[in-house]
């Protein structure tokens, strides 16, 4: 089923098409785009977020360091300044006098105000005998130093050196924060050893009150720093401990040894699946000198979710464009379709429509949108013009077809008139035993310049008659009724055969300003011998079919009749036999042209009268009628055919 689809409609499916190839394309391009640079953003924001962070706790600890070391440079200086004056007063005493010696160490450590203990060793490292009892814990044999040594060995007066040495050591007992600094100075005259000893855990205090200042610091950082709407920062160190977390939700501990071994490898950025979330992209720095890990996450709907909202815009935005343009191209469309429909119902009605009446047609083109200033308005003036020129087509058609009629039936006249001149009734002379004899004749138009005869000159002797005037049409027929009268009337004088077609021939010649001529071939058969006479001017030679074979007869009198005057023709004879087949015809047989010009030709018309020749003689001139046709192959006659056969059968 063909179903109709309007202009207007195509029109609008068009521009609908042509907006959505043009924003389809547009918002995946933009939304391609707006993603790339809002993961671009998101890349660079983060790593701001983690630039910021670790500097914040680079600059706090440069500064946790910075105090810490002055703290402890003082503390040295302090135990290097003690242990230098102490030896200036052990140098004053007497020689020899231990016992003042360890008596002055021991008052100097009753005092309640000092932060540092003061000992007096041997050159073994051993704790001189008198020493205050309760500060046994500083026996230097138990106790091995950070650089796992044993201070007993450190402090052996010919192995340190005159300046003295620094020892940094943990209480027996103690814990890993519980830590001492010893300076040991030697006396090397006596064999002694002092060791200033100081406790570090005043030094550690400060710097765990410092570290959780730096927390503290950048737990109100972290709390200003928006990542998104539910992205969030987590601070937690090697051993676990979460420190900071801006999020409600824990951070599991899978997912922090999954971080620690990223920043392990040297990686700062992961990607995790989380239900209901989907997507989190995380990046994360490892302060490894304070142990610990900032990590920032961000969900990756949040970083493309102004990407999104972009694209929602822009499709609300095309949305309405493109309602506005559909809107206007329908109105447009409809302005623009209605003279076409205006037109198209002309169209319609206009085959029904006298176009002989013109004021009527006047009438009717007064709907045409003839006053438009646009194509449609000249398509309308056109089809004005249009009908103007048909009504005026119109009435000469008619007179042109009356006239044509007339001259149709003039022709349909002149054809009954020219078939009439010809013998029609077959088999001929049904009386006569001694022969058969059927003729056709199919002209190319309605008249035509072939001609056949046949009648008897007395009891004895049959006239055969086939001939071709050179032209078609009309003249031919005019000039073949000519010829076939003036055959008839010579014939009958009972001249010469030779005399009778040159006579012919002068009479044809004169008052022939078309300078006409005709192909003839006349024979005169006596149907008791069968011997025949025949003159030929310019005709095909005819075929004979003797036992069943079949050859041209040949002999050619003289030139063509009716072209000149004077001509003279030399008669022939043929014998015909009992069975023999005389087959005459013109070139409309033989020169009949199939569609690629090819002729059908004397040897294919041999070839099947050999093979047809045993049949009657009606159904042969069917069959070689049929054979041409056949050949044709539907191309349309040229020529007039005209074919005349003789079956002579003798005298029983």
């Amino acid at each position: 089923m063909n179903y109709k689809v309007s202009i207007r409609t195509r029109t609008m499916f068009l521009l609908a098409l042509v907006i959505a190839a043009t924003a389809l394309p547009l918002i995946y391009f933009t939304e391609e785009s707006a993603s790339v640079a809002m993961r671009n953003a998101e890349e660079r924001s983060l790593s701001n977020i983690m630039r910021l962070v670790e500097l914040n706790i680079d600059s706090s600890y440069s500064k946790l360091l910075s105090d810490k070391f002055i703290t402890a440079t003082e503390r040295k200086a302090n135990l290097r300044q003690t242990a230098r004056r102490i030896r200036i007063f052990l140098n004053e005493l007497p020689e020899g006098d231990t016992e003042a010696s360890i008596k002055m160490v021991n008052s100097f450590n009753e005092q309640p105000e000092s932060a540092t203990r003061v000992y007096l060793y041997d050159k073994n490292g051993s704790l001189l005998s008198g020493c205050v009892d309760r500060d046994a814990e500083y026996s230097l044999h138990h106790v091995t130093d950070m650089k796992n040594r044993k201070l007993a060995a450190v402090a052996k007066p010919d192995k340190l050196p005159p300046e003295g040495a620094f020892s940094v050591f943990q209480h027996v007992g103690g814990t890993q924060e519980a830590k001492s600094v010893v300076y040991f100075l030697p006396i090397t005259d006596k064999g002694w050893t002092i060791g200033v000893f100081a406790s570090l855990a005043d030094i550690q205090a400060i710097v765990d009150t410092q570290l959780a200042n730096i927390i503290s610091s950048l737990d109100r950082a972290f709390s200003k720093i928006s990542v998104y709407r539910t992205g969030y920062i987590t601070l937690f160190s090697g051993s676990g401990d979460v420190m900071i977390n801006t999020s409600s939700t824990a951070i599991s501990p899978l997912l922090q040894k999954k971080i620690i071994a990223a920043a392990e490898n040297g990686l700062k950025r992961m990607s995790i699946q989380k239900d209901g979330v989907g997507q989190i992209e995380l990046r994360f720095v490892y302060v490894r000198a304070l142990d610990w890990y900032v990590l920032v996450a961000a969900p990756v709907s949040e970083i493309e979710l102004p990407a999104r909202m972009l694209v929602n815009q822009q499709l609300q935005l095309i949305a309405v464009i493109a309602a506005c343009v559909l809107i206007f191209a329908l109105f447009t469309a409809k302005r623009l379709t209605r003279p076409i429909e205006v037109l198209s119902s002309f169209a319609r009605r206009l085959p029904r429509q006298d176009f002989t009446n013109h004021s009527a047609i006047d009438k009717l083109t007064l709907e045409l949108p003839i006053r438009r200033n646009d194509e449609v308005g000249d398509l309308a003036r056109s089809i004005q013009f249009m009908c103007k020129e048909l009504n005026t087509s119109v009435k000469s058609m008619m007179d042109a077809t009356a006239a044509k009629e007339r001259i149709q039936s003039e022709l349909s006249v002149a054809r009954e008139i020219q078939e009439g001149m010809l013998p029609k009734t077959f088999p001929a002379f049904p009386d006569r035993t001694e022969f058969t004899l059927y003729a056709a004749l199919d002209s190319a138009e309605e008249v035509g310049g072939d001609l056949y005869d046949f009648f008897f000159i007395d009891d004895d002797h049959l006239c055969l008659v086939v001939g071709d005037v050179s032209d078609k049409g009309v003249p031919a027929s005019l000039y073949m009724a000519v010829t076939v009268t003036l055959i008839r009337s010579t014939m009958q004088e009972q001249v010469p055969l030779h005399s009778a077609m040159e006579k012919i021939n002068d009479v044809l010649s004169q008052d022939n300003p078309k300078s006409m001529f005709v192909t003839l071939f006349i024979g005169v058969l006596n149907v008791r011998t069968g011997k025949m006479e025949f003159v030929s001017g310019g005709h095909l030679p005819p075929v004979l079919v003797h036992d069943g074979t079949a050859q041209e007869v040949r002999g050619v009198s003289g030139l063509v009749v009716g072209g000149m005057e004077g001509c003279t023709y030399t008669p022939f004879e043929l014998q015909l036999e009992k069975g023999d087949t005389l087959f005459l015809y013109t070139d409309g047989v033989t020169e009949a042209m199939d569609n690629d010009k090819a002729l059908y030709g004397t040897p294919r018309l041999l070839q099947l009268m050999e093979e047809k020749s045993t049949l009657r003689l009606g159904d042969l001139l069917y069959e070689v009628r049929r054979n041409v046709d056949a050949f044709s192959k539907g191309a349309p006659q040229s020529d007039d055919i005209t074919m005349l056969v003789l079956r002579y059968n003798g005298i029983e």
